[in-house]
């Protein structure tokens, strides 16, 4: 299996990003960006994670221990999710999740991170069985946290009570990978003069679908 060229892989998505917004930079096709920098950042995953550290990752459909932390999000990320939800809710699912999204937003404004955690404030796009609604379209920092010990993900977040830390393994490349790439697209972004200010996901989508409502 050949090694991670983290440098190379940078060049490849901001060359990526960078052509494209030359291009255009309408919401249609950032949209569409996001999807090349995340079909790149899967394929750089698959090639250089083995099975072997696959088969040691911990993490699966349901377990959503981590998702009750701020995720930050670009636009682009945010508009993508925007044009998911567009697709695949109706109507009255899209009213229902638009109020949720803003009394999460109310909810989470004066928290940090930590203290989002101790009162469990879990991720507006979660389904009642802690199934990601969005996975298809997740953001990159979501894809880059894995973890070898789901038990340790628990304990973790128990140690928080506490005020002291419990370290989770977690595969190292696939969060080189992911980070990476949304530092390149981050660094795509402000050579064109389209805002990097990354967002939490709540309010990130919110301000795309319904700006009057942040």
């Amino acid at each position: 299996m050949p090694g991670l060229e983290i440098g190379k892989f940078y060049s490849q998505i901001l060359n990526v990003v960078t052509s494209n917004l030359k291009l255009s930079c309408d919401d249609k096709s950032l949209t569409e960006l996001m999807r090349l920098v995340t079909e790149l950042a899967e394929e750089e995953a698959n090639r250089s994670i083995s099975k072997e550290e696959r088969d040691h990752m911990d993490c699966k459909e349901g377990c959503c221990i981590c998702c009750r932390v701020h995720v930050p999000v670009l636009r682009p990320e945010a508009l993508r999710i925007k044009h998911y939800l567009a697709e695949n809710l109706n109507e009255q699912e899209q009213n229902e999740l638009l109020a949720k999204m803003k009394k999460m937003c109310i909810e989470i404004r004066c928290l940090d991170e930590i203290e989002r955690i101790f009162v469990n404030k879990k991720c507006v796009f979660l389904g009642s069985n802690g199934q990601c609604t969005i996975y298809p379209v997740r953001p990159l920092l979501c894809r880059s946290v894995t973890s070898a010990d789901a038990d340790a993900c628990k304990e973790s977040i128990s140690m928080i009570a506490l005020d002291q830390d419990r370290s989770i393994p977690m595969n190292i490349k696939q969060k080189s990978i992911y980070d990476t790439a949304f530092k390149a697209l981050a660094d795509g972004l402000d050579q064109y003069g389209i805002s990097s200010k990354s967002r939490e996901i709540t309010g990130g989508v919110l301000l795309e679908i319904d700006p009057m409502k942040i």
